[in-house]
């Protein structure tokens, strides 16, 4: 596998061991939630001293930021993305391995009739894990009696592990 990423040519700083994306929807109408996403990487080049993430969407993208390992030190726009270097603190080299977790909370982002969530994985993922190794879900609301009666009944499975939901205003 190595070879084959060798002869290709770049290939990231990272690759993903294990990837989990969840969206909180904390409100009845979508003005208040969080993304959730944990990953575990392993680094692929020595003297990392950034990451990057990226979101894009509708509302206030960014009311709360928070990630461990690491701080974020600059949100800019590129296009339609937002992007975010976060520094580890501490450089990183080939090999090590970091569980990366990011919150973020959303406001008036959720708020159409009809809404979607979107996640880009856009480094190497280890195939060894298969199917299940990358995993969108956790759709849910905020608190332990459902805010929103139909949140889970009005929930479809889309091909590629997609959930599409639907709320009635």
């Amino acid at each position: 596998m190595e070879q084959l990423r060798d002869r290709i040519g770049y290939h990231g700083m990272y690759e993903i061991l294990d990837y989990n994306s969840s969206l909180v929807i904390k409100d009845p109408e979508g003005k208040d939630a969080r993304l959730i996403r944990h990953e575990h990487i392993k680094l692929l080049q020595d003297n990392v001293v950034a990451i990057h993430d990226h979101a894009w969407g509708d509302g206030e993208l960014f009311a709360e930021y928070r990630c461990q390992p690491g701080v974020p030190v600059d949100f800019y726009q590129d296009g339609s993305k937002w992007n975010v270097l976060i520094s580890p603190r501490e450089t990183q080299n080939r090999g090590d391995e970091l569980d990366f977790r990011v919150e973020r909370e959303l406001k008036d982002g959720l708020t159409q009739s009809s809404e979607w969530l979107e996640t880009e994985v856009d480094h190497l993922v280890q195939t060894a894990l298969g199917p299940n190794a990358v995993r969108l879900g956790g759709l849910s609301a905020g608190t332990p009696t459902l805010p929103w009666p139909c949140c889970l009944s009005c929930a479809e499975w889309l091909p590629a592990g997609l959930i599409a939901w639907r709320r009635s205003s």
